[in-house]
């Protein structure tokens, strides 16, 4: 496996040489793939980054094999560098089995028809040391290949709800929720009744 590294950024400084914006973009791209990494050849990653004191304006990786997008991973929303508060919205979008087997196919794994996309709403509060935090991940046609034995498809999505908090070093689970379908009908429901709380 071969590949190149190419990355620019541009950062603003004040009087007092603390950074007051960053922006710039790294790309990582496979040059050469044989062996059991066959499958990563023409595989390439960008990472866009513009930041400032108060605002993550644009972070994200996109994955790329060809001309073909595999995906992307972005957080974006306001956010106070000094004080460590804000409200990040965090998104993962068209992740399927082109990038998922990039790591499977060493061990022989292949996904099928998999797709996957998460959201996630993550605020934080009191410099950064109580966190609030909603999300929802959802797989359609989950399935796994192996030495030609396939698993059936199953459509799945975890929900939950979440506070943490770090000086108490616990967390409560407001929500929490999963739905599992084969071929349209119920396969797993689940759920808390009632919240739940982790101490450690």
């Amino acid at each position: 496996l071969a590949a190149t590294w190419k990355s620019a950024f541009t950062a603003d400084l004040a009087g007092d040489l603390m950074p007051q914006r960053l922006q710039g973009t790294a790309d990582l791209a496979v040059t050469q793939a044989t062996g059991s990494f066959q499958e990563a050849g023409g595989f390439a990653a960008r990472l866009a980054t513009e930041l400032d004191p108060k605002q993550v304006k644009q972070l994200g990786v996109t994955f790329t094999k060809g001309n073909a997008t595999l995906g992307a991973i972005t957080v974006s929303g306001p956010f106070d560098a000094a004080t460590r508060e804000g409200r990040l919205k965090l998104n993962v979008t068209g992740i399927g089995n082109e990038l998922l087997s990039l790591v499977g196919s060493r061990f022989g794994i292949y996904f099928g028809s998999t797709r996957l996309a998460a959201e996630y709403d993550i605020e934080l509060k009191q410099q950064g040391r109580y966190v609030n935090t909603t999300g929802a991940l959802t797989v359609d046609k989950l399935s796994v290949t192996r030495n030609q034995l396939t698993t059936p498809v199953i459509d799945f999505r975890l929900g939950y709800s979440a506070t943490v908090d770090l000086p108490h070093t616990n967390a409560t689970v407001r929500t929490f929720t999963i739905d599992a379908l084969q071929s349209g009908r119920p396969l797993l429901k689940a759920g808390l009744t009632r919240e739940l709380v982790l101490d450690w």
